[in-house]
């Protein structure tokens, strides 16, 4: 009630760092298992009070925080094997497995061919049949990193090339930066008989197409990670729209740096008809 005098009812709880920090006797470290990864809303539940119930008793009416006998080992292992049975069900051929980065679907196409070209001169000149001839680009295709995998397993760059349907003579070149994403770089032609429809395909309203799948990428080794909001066009190729990276601690960067945890926790809890003076730590 003192910090916000609109709030009466309000009761601060400052929650202990080893109530939200994972510790692993075999690395000797904690990471964290707060990811604050909604994009609205969330609830704070039994990650951030590791090793506690919230006791309710009616008889007295009164709220507290005792410790459980729940064994958290037993849950993590449930949810690591959920983990490696997505990563099993992601196999590409039988070349994938759990120590490899895996990548998510679809890819989305950042950067057309028509986007890569200086100039367009050659398709435009007068007193010739421009028609034939064939300028050449590059195109730009963005591939997300759902999870990034290990030093023991396939990189992030050769899972990109492995599933890459590219079928031309000139090899791509591929890049993951460590925010979350791989790009993919292929050389392309466009012939100028092909410049009007694809001029008119990168006219085409986004408000009348239908909107690719969204996700926020694994948080990457450079603690960053990344969403890229696409939209399908009549190519049923997925467009680039819009990019969104922001800073994490999860996933490869909780592994690389444990201790990077960029935060302390409280919990408002609002008890209406609580008296502050009954409260005690005990």
């Amino acid at each position: 009630g003192n910090l916000d005098p609109t709030s009466p009812y309000d009761v601060l709880i400052a929650i202990p760092a080893t109530n939200y920090m994972e510790y692993s006797p075999t690395t000797n470290l904690y990471t964290s298992r707060l990811y604050f990864t909604e994009t609205h809303g969330g609830v704070l539940g039994a990650n951030a009070m590791q090793g506690h119930n919230v006791i309710f008793d009616w008889e007295y009416e009164r709220v507290g925080f005792a410790e459980s006998t729940c064994d958290y080992t037993d849950e993590h292992s449930i949810e690591q094997l959920d983990l490696d049975k997505t990563v099993e069900e992601h196999q590409i051929g039988g070349g994938v497995h759990g120590d490899d980065c895996l990548l998510g679907a679809p890819a989305i196409l950042t950067q057309s061919c028509l986007q890569s070209l200086d100039g367009l001169d050659a398709c435009r000149l007068p007193g010739t049949n421009p028609k034939n001839a064939i300028l050449e680009g590059r195109q730009v295709w963005t591939r997300r990193v759902e999870h990034p995998g290990t030093a023991a397993g396939m990189s992030c760059e050769d899972a990109a090339l492995l599933e890459s349907d590219y079928s031309g003579n000139r090899p791509p070149t591929i890049e993951c930066d460590g925010t979350g994403v791989c790009f993919e770089s292929r050389p392309c032609d466009l012939p100028c008989s092909d410049l009007e429809k694809e001029e008119k395909l990168q006219l085409e309203d986004p408000d009348d197409a239908d909107h690719c799948p969204a996700r926020w990428s694994s948080c990457d080794y450079q603690c960053e990670q990344t969403l890229i909001v696409s939209m399908k066009k009549s190519d049923g190729v997925c467009y680039e729209m819009d990019r969104y990276t922001r800073p994490c601690h999860k996933d490869a960067c909780g592994t690389d740096d444990p201790c990077r945890v960029p935060y302390l926790v409280h919990s408002v809890v609002a008890f209406k008809g609580a008296m502050k003076q009954l409260w005690a730590a005990r």
